[in-house]
């Protein structure tokens, strides 16, 4: 099971310890319900300023599209898919000439 989540800028944000990006609807997580809020960290005001502007000019240039898109993968899935396409990729050690 593959969860995948995309996030906007929030337009009600009116604080530093507010979230810059939301989801636009819960995801549900086995039956559960969770709202997804993402931060950005930056201990430089200069950078953090820097990358809200940036965040500002994604949500104007993509308009009703998402900024960011997470998706969520269970850890044993991936490891199984990773082993998977490892063990069927074949070496070839023959010279090409």
């Amino acid at each position: 099971m593959n969860i995948k989540l995309a996030g906007w800028k929030n337009d009600r944000r009116e604080k530093p310890s507010q979230p810059i990006l939301k989801a636009g609807k819960p995801v549900d997580i086995n039956g559960q319900e969770f709202w997804v809020s993402m931060w950005i960290n930056a201990k430089d005001p200069n950078l953090a300023t820097a990358i809200e502007r940036m965040v500002d000019k994604l949500a104007q240039d993509n308009g009703s599209s998402p900024i960011v898109s997470v998706s969520l993968t269970p850890l044993e899935t991936f490891q199984q898919e990773s082993s998977q396409a490892a063990s069927s990729q074949e070496f070839n050690d023959e010279i090409p000439f």
